[in-house]
């Protein structure tokens, strides 16, 4: 539980220890945060308790892809992905990491 009061902060844990504090950072997975496991008192507000609820997660899919040459170096661009910037593709292929300096290879 979290307690937060004038004055301060008190965390109780499962297993009953207390701990007080003038602030507390509360970072716990977004899925524990749902589950309710976490009580806030007082209770979030309705529209942070919204929020918390409405994001989604997701299972993520990494592909690594390994060429003979750096074509978008010599292209100036980092749109590798930039088929996927338009229609319901859009955001699919949102991240791409040049490992070239790091490993080597492109």
């Amino acid at each position: 539980e979290v307690r937060h009061q004038l004055g301060g902060v008190t965390l109780r844990t499962d297993n009953g220890t207390v701990f007080e504090a003038d602030y507390a950072i509360v970072a716990v997975p977004l899925g524990v945060l749902q589950s309710g496991d976490v009580a806030f008192s007082p209770a979030l507000e309705s529209d942070v308790q919204q929020a918390v609820d409405a994001i989604a997660v997701g299972n993520i899919v990494k592909v690594v892809l390994r060429f003979a040459s750096g074509w978008w170096v010599q292209a100036q661009t980092q749109q590798f992905f930039g088929i996927a910037q338009a229609g319901s593709a859009r955001g699919l292929f949102n991240f791409f990491v040049n490992g070239h300096q790091t490993l080597g290879a492109y």
